[in-house]
């Protein structure tokens, strides 16, 4: 009896008061019942990102800009913009070196720097480099401030760029690219020189202030003409990513020959993805999208899969609100039950995107996608200094 009196009091000295105390309930499930998901995230004041490095699309938003063709080809998107951002959109206006091809200024998300937040909390604005003149010096036009320029000696399009607080991530297309690209003179003067994969990632590490192991090659989506990682990826916030699902009702509803074969390649493509993305420990939403149809490319005259993926959206959160601005899927006339679909998706991607925190507005994209491009493609992103 001595000894369990003894033992007991060893234990209380040991373990404190809290050894008595009733033991503490089983914490409750966080996520929103019957979804899986959880709850929307409290957006308070939001300041600007405090992270190192390039600077994600969901952090506070300094300024949006269109080129103003871009009023020709998606008026509706012009229009929300200026609705929801006011002196925020900046409208540039420059004039393309070709005539024929009057489009090419609108892609201005592959026109803007790498906005990159150093140790010291300024921003830097790293130029990459690129065949096309205007690409390679365009700087976003007052009333934008200007920043720190520093050259990025490597091919880069910054549609081929999604940022969280862990990972920069980017496709194949990068270090393909860095690797085979044409060698031309005035590319080489600033820095150009094929790079191999390693090579090419410790350049972008060392640019970014980040170690080489953050950066993420994942592949490009078979089949899709710009090779771009936007296309199937998106960044809600440092823990959450959107990658789409192809599913069987959308399969089932492809058109048929080569339409349905590029389609089931892009289904288990973005299945794959999602499973290296999760492995990295991010939580993945799973938006649905409709089986890309094959349509006439504009610029090299083939068939090429029209993919609308709301990963290509654009996030705009403001001190007052998050919204996420999201591809209307109402490209051409189709099969009742498609339209029915592609109504009841863009439902789905409005509830997922709710549980982090975003508002959606959906809207018009249908001259964009005959060119390879949505709502991403078409914005240059300059964040809160």
């Amino acid at each position: 009896m001595r000894r369990l009196l003894w033992c007991f009091a060893l234990g209380l000295l040991l373990t404190g008061p809290t050894a008595a105390r009733t033991p503490n309930p089983p914490r409750p499930d966080p996520r929103v019942p019957g979804t899986g998901h959880h709850p929307p995230h409290r957006l308070g004041a939001p300041t600007p990102w405090e992270g190192v490095g390039p600077v994600p699309d969901y952090a506070l938003l300094g300024w949006v800009v269109t080129h103003e063709r871009l009023a020709v080809r998606a008026p509706q998107l012009v229009h929300t913009l200026e609705r929801l951002l006011g002196e925020r959109h900046v409208r540039e206006q420059y004039v393309t070196d070709s005539p024929t091809k009057a489009d090419g200024v609108i892609w201005l998300r592959d026109h803007q720097p790498i906005y990159v937040r150093q140790r010291n909390g300024i921003l830097k604005a790293l130029r990459p480099l690129h065949a096309i003149r205007q690409r390679l010096s365009w700087i976003p036009p007052a009333p934008v401030p200007s920043f720190l320029v520093e050259r990025l000696p490597l091919v880069h399009e910054n549609g081929n760029l999604v940022a969280t607080r862990r990972h920069v991530f980017v496709s194949t297309r990068l270090t393909v690219e860095n690797a085979e690209y044409p060698k031309l003179p005035a590319l080489q003067a600033l820095g150009q020189r094929a790079r191999t994969r390693i090579e090419t990632l410790a350049v972008l590490a060392e640019a970014f202030d980040r170690p080489a192991e953050d950066i993420i090659v994942l592949p490009h989506m078979p089949f899709e003409v710009t090779g771009h990682i936007d296309m199937f990826l998106m960044a809600l916030d440092d823990d959450t990513l959107l990658v789409p699902v192809l599913g069987r009702e959308a399969l089932h509803l492809a058109e048929a020959g080569e339409a349905t074969r590029v389609a089931g390649a892009i289904a288990t493509f973005l299945d794959d993805t999602a499973h290296r993305v999760r492995a990295l420990g991010y939580t993945v939403l799973r938006p649905p999208i409709l089986a890309p149809p094959l349509t006439l490319s504009i610029d090299d005259g083939n068939m090429d899969p029209a993919v609308i993926s709301p990963t290509n959206g654009l996030l705009l959160r403001t001190r007052r609100d998050a919204v996420a601005l999201m591809p209307r899927l109402d490209t051409a006339p189709r099969p009742p039950r498609t339209e029915a679909l592609a109504r009841r998706y863009q439902q789905t991607w409005a509830r997922l995107l709710a549980t982090r925190g975003w508002r959606t507005e959906l809207v018009d994209v249908a001259d964009l996608s005959h060119l390879r491009g949505l709502v991403r493609c078409v914005t240059a992103i300059v964040p809160a200094p």
